[in-house]
């Protein structure tokens, strides 16, 4: 009895470096990572917290916004998963997960891709209709690389989800949550270089970027990114991409 009480010890003692738990059958507990996760803290009432950062999600502006604002144990920019450990979770906890619009989203990738103009590279020689042009021929060629956020996070529906159109609001809630005085994004991050860097770029808060689709281009973004839809909710219209 004695040996079995001090494994059980162990494992408590050992996961309370971990966040995120789920069980996945009687005996086994799943349990994200934190040490691996590029940005986590604890709450003021002890919760342990990770913010998961997709890419093209507004990562740079928010990693910089919570190491700010936020007492962290570490926080970088990280678009990695952490991955999961098979150890007993006894502690609270608190996962955080980036997510962005697929239509705006593959606007942003296509820009890192220097498929159109953006931060990476400036087209001074193409017109807009040329941008739009070059941005359906990178859908339609199948060359968007990026997993979906789903595919690559794994996320469950106990996951605290900021959302890139409601960045101040979800953190507001964030914070609210964590037991910490809310902060204003735009008097800590003042810029985000990947979007608002180049003299000529692709202005994601642009009606402008509606532009970028046509029905057949849409339909394919849809198709490649079906289950981020399906999980986060997103309406299948291009034209919904702000909201």
């Amino acid at each position: 009895m004695r040996a079995i009480l001090a494994l059980r010890a162990i494992l408590a003692l050992s996961c309370a470096l971990t966040v995120s738990c789920a069980p996945t059958g009687p005996a086994e507990t799943k349990c994200l990572n934190v040490e691996a996760a590029g940005c986590w803290g604890r709450g003021s009432s002890n919760v342990t917290w990770a913010l998961l950062q997709p890419q093209h999600c507004g990562t740079h502006t928010s990693y910089r916004y919570i190491r700010a604002s936020l007492p962290v144990k570490r926080c970088l920019h990280s678009h990695s998963n952490p991955g999961t450990t098979s150890l007993g979770c006894h502690t609270a906890r608190l996962t955080v997960i980036l997510a962005a619009n697929p239509y705006r989203r593959a606007i942003s990738h296509a820009s890192w891709q220097k498929a159109i103009s953006g931060v990476r590279e400036t087209y001074h020689d193409r017109s807009e209709a040329d941008e739009i042009a070059a941005f359906r021929a990178f859908v339609a060629q199948g060359r968007i690389s990026l997993k979906s956020i789903v595919a690559a996070f794994a996320p469950r529906p106990d996951w605290f989800v900021v959302r890139t159109n409601h960045l101040q609001a979800d953190f507001d809630r964030l914070f609210d949550r964590l037991g910490f005085q809310r902060r204003a994004i735009n008097a800590t991050v003042r810029d985000h270089c990947v979007s608002s860097c180049n003299e000529k770029r692709v202005s994601l808060s642009s009606r402008d970027s509606f532009a970028f689709y046509d029905a057949a281009t849409e339909r394919a973004v849809f198709r490649r990114w079906a289950d981020d839809f399906a999980f986060f909710g997103y309406s299948n219209s291009s034209r919904d991409m702000f909201l």
